[in-house]
């Protein structure tokens, strides 16, 4: 019942994507309750994909869940391929 009601709280690809996952998170699978606020993620990323295909309703933890370990596990690449810019100490202002 208050995964159906919360539908009609959120206007738009919010409300379409709940209804297509039947008031189901898009990550965890549990219903949506009443005290719980939906957030729209973009699966690939791209905030300008508005696709069907590419939004998922999920609840806000499960959101920042996905951006964390994401973003975490982007930026443990990172910084095994970063290299340390160093200075050019052969030229000193013309002196």
């Amino acid at each position: 019942y208050w995964s159906e009601r919360n539908s009609k709280l959120y206007n738009g690809e919010t409300s379409k994507a709940l209804k297509r996952q039947n008031h189901k998170c898009g990550k965890c699978g549990l219903k949506m309750l009443g005290d719980e606020k939906v957030h729209l993620h973009h699966v690939d990323r791209n905030h300008s994909n508005w696709k069907i295909n590419n939004l998922l309703a999920v609840h806000e933890s499960c959101h920042d869940y996905i951006h964390m370990s994401k973003g975490a596990s982007q930026e443990h690449r990172e910084l095994g391929a970063v290299k340390v810019a160093r200075p050019d100490l052969t030229e000193r202002g013309g002196e």
